[in-house]
């Protein structure tokens, strides 16, 4: 059987937030606060249904998570791009996204096992309509591009 992938690469990923900017990210207790990311799709041009030649658009997905206690995991903000034919004509494209985090999703229960915040970024062919379609994009495999825990400090009372 033939597989075929029409996910695009992704490369030069980085993540910070607006009170620190280097590997442990910063969040202020009694604030909103905001992830920022940033990062490079590539080799869009080449992603072309082996059938009919045509570049395929795709969705976009950036989805901010907390996982309560290894039991729950709780989508707290997420963005979305259409790739569409004219985005695609490019062979890379830089991204950025900024993930707010209401004060009442500041979870300060963190110990980066259990509880803690993550990011992932999927590639999904359809426009996600409802939460079942965002439970998918978070647990299947195939849509994800980038997936990773964020190490977070807190500041403030």
């Amino acid at each position: 059987m033939t597989s075929m992938c029409l996910k695009p690469g992704i490369n030069n990923i980085y993540i910070n937030t607006d009170y620190a900017d280097g590997p442990i990210l910063v969040l202020k207790k009694e604030e909103n606060n905001r992830i920022h990311l940033n990062f490079s799709l590539t080799g869009m041009n080449n992603l072309r249904s082996p059938i009919n030649s045509k570049l395929q658009p795709f969705y976009l997905y950036i989805l901010l998570t907390y996982q309560h206690g290894g039991k729950e995991t709780e989508v707290i903000s997420s963005s979305q791009i259409r790739c569409d034919q004219k985005i695609l004509e490019n062979e890379s494209l830089d991204f950025k996204s900024t993930l707010p985090i209401p004060l009442s999703k500041v979870y300060t229960e963190f110990d980066f096992i259990l509880n803690f915040y993550s990011v992932k970024i999927a590639y999904f062919e359809r426009e996600a309509e409802d939460g079942s379609d965002l439970n998918f994009l978070l647990n299947d495999p195939y849509c994800s591009l980038f997936s990773t825990k964020l190490n977070i400090e807190f500041k403030g009372e």
